[in-house]
């Protein structure tokens, strides 16, 4: 049985990551690798450089929040491709939707026949009441007849 209790026995697969989203992918995980690299080589702590070269410690301090600030764009993009994905996966599985149509569909035709039959029924005890009604008011119209003139 699949993840998703459709009974068909088949397992599921992920989608499959071709072309420009495998390619997104890819730059985006190795940019990422790649600056948080670089954002620990400036991170780096030198102690004989440390007080020699301020204006080196505050371009090292610079880099390392630019760094960090790619990191943050770059996470942004990997949750913006899961989106993407996830997006894909849900709309191209037409078995769960045709699955979900289906159900949706015999839950409203049994309301349908539901209603039908409750239909039905009181038409059937309407025309029964209907029909006495009629029995009594044409039993006593020779008697109403009689007492209008």
């Amino acid at each position: 049985m699949d993840k998703r209790g459709s009974g068909s026995g088949a397992v599921k697969h992920p989608p499959k990551l071709d072309g420009p989203y495998q390619k997104r992918l890819s730059q985006t995980v190795e940019q990422l690798r790649d600056s948080f690299a670089t954002a620990l080589k400036w991170a780096k702590v030198d102690d004989q450089a440390q007080f020699a070269d301020k204006t080196q410690s505050v371009r090292d301090n610079y880099m390392i929040d630019v760094r960090a600030a790619n990191i943050v764009r770059l996470a942004e993009s990997l949750f913006t491709i899961n989106t993407e994905i996830k997006d894909i996966a849900l709309t191209d599985d037409f078995e769960t939707l045709n699955a979900i149509v289906e159900a949706r569909k015999a839950k409203l035709d049994a309301s349908h026949r539901s209603t039908e039959e409750q239909l039905s029924s009181l038409r059937g005890e309407l025309s029964a009441h209907l029909l006495r009604l009629e029995t009594v008011y044409f039993r006593n119209l020779p008697l109403l007849q009689e007492h209008d003139d």
